[in-house]
């Protein structure tokens, strides 16, 4: 009797993708009612430079850089925006679209990128197990209800528009280092991803200059700087010197000054301080609504988060913050056996490593889990999938999961 072929892994990756792309279609599509909302009208609505009706360069120059959210003015995903207007016109449901199709490419490199991590933090894992695993995280990833205000807040496709090219850069920066773990060139792959993405995205918004911090911490917790020479790794060094070290530090200085001139907080009904302090309550409900997502917790509006005034007003500052430090401990503590846990509460920490900072921004919101929610689901998916060592563990580990999976997209 024969027996059919089990499927190659380009086509179980084929097959994923499309399928991927397909749901996340068909789960936003009942989010494409509605129109436009608050921060949607200073900067698509009411912004004459988007009303295109000619193919002039002059015209299409002036729309990408007409957004008041950001002295960078986000070009990229004002073109986005300015296409969408001029084939569209001021259309809702066009736009939404539109971004659901920037999510659900997201979803594939997401798959793309998981599955590469997991080859290399998880080699001794049987491929099979590790590609149900990929796919696991992608499909949580894609259908979490922490991303609809990035994917259906029209003005937020400015945080998804962004992480395509983060999520691009990181697949092209594992694909040079797997070269130069091989002993052969990578270099271009590698300063492709690091530099060229972290740019490109940087003009859809700000947040993509972190791909250089994710990078680093792939280092850190599964890849190790290994090479095939020595030389390559002392070039390695002082490329995160140039991309990772020297802009933090001359980027947080001018960020950190222009937070502590007068008036930075005039705005604002807390201090610098209090911000700080309230942000480890904001990061602990992140962690807790990754994990146990409800829709009441979610929304455009959380006016009403209580400020902390001290280290225990209220009690849980304190509480929180001990928390995070013991969070970041533990990803250390668990580097070596658990590299891809690791790395996932890093990702989660970094990805807040600007929005949780010292900055004048509002204390709280979804959409800056775009990313974050990644390092969430991929220390999950290693703990309930990888780790396992024995059937009944991995049976009860795939259950988890798969309620999980179901209880995302039933959000």
């Amino acid at each position: 009797m024969s027996v059919s072929n089990p499927m190659s892994p380009k086509q179980f990756a084929t097959i994923a993708a499309i399928a991927l792309c397909m749901a996340t279609f068909a789960l936003y599509w009942p989010g494409l009612g509605g129109g436009f909302m608050l921060d949607d009208f200073p900067n698509i609505v009411d912004n004459a430079a988007l009303q295109i009706n000619r193919l002039a360069w002059a015209d299409w120059l002036a729309a990408m850089f007409s957004s008041p959210a950001s002295d960078l003015q986000r070009p990229l995903a004002m073109l986005s925006f300015a296409i969408n207007t001029y084939f569209t016109g001021m259309d809702p449901v066009a736009m939404k679209l539109t971004s659901i199709g920037v999510h659900a490419v997201n979803g594939v490199l997401v798959f793309l990128l998981v599955s590469r991590l997991l080859t290399l933090g998880a080699p001794t894992t049987s491929a099979p197990r590790r590609r149900w695993a990929s796919l696991f995280i992608a499909l949580a990833w894609t259908f979490h209800p922490i991303q609809l205000t990035a994917v259906l807040y029209v003005v937020q496709r400015m945080e998804s528009l962004c992480h395509t090219f983060v999520f691009l850069g990181l697949l092209l920066y594992l694909a040079g280092r797997t070269r130069q773990i091989a002993g052969r060139p990578g270099w271009g792959r590698v300063l492709t991803g690091l530099v060229v993405c972290a740019a490109i995205g940087t003009l859809s918004k700000e947040s993509a200059a972190l791909l250089p911090l994710y990078a680093f911490l792939i280092e850190a917790c599964v890849l190790r700087f290994a090479t095939a020479h020595e030389r390559t790794r002392h070039r390695l060094w002082a490329v995160y010197g140039f991309v990772l070290i020297l802009p933090a530090i001359a980027g947080g200085t001018w960020l950190l000054l222009h937070s502590l001139a007068p008036g930075a907080y005039s705005g604002r009904d807390f201090t610098m301080f209090e911000r700080l302090l309230t942000e480890g309550r904001v990061l602990v409900d992140y962690l807790r609504w990754t994990l146990f997502p409800s829709l009441r917790a979610f929304g455009l509006y959380h006016d009403d988060f209580v400020i902390s005034r001290g280290w225990l007003a209220p009690a849980t500052t304190l509480a929180s913050w001990l928390f995070l430090v013991a969070l970041a401990i533990v990803a250390v503590l668990v580097r070596r056996r658990r590299p891809l846990t690791s790395l996932g509460i890093a990702w989660f920490l970094a990805a807040h490593a600007l929005t949780a900072s010292f900055l004048p921004l509002e204390l709280v919101y979804e959409h800056r889990n775009y990313f974050a929610a990644l390092g969430v689901l991929l220390a999950m998916g290693d703990l309930l999938l990888l780790a396992p060592s024995h059937a009944p563990a991995q049976r009860i580990g795939a259950l988890l999961a798969t309620a999980a999976l179901l209880f995302y997209a039933a959000g």
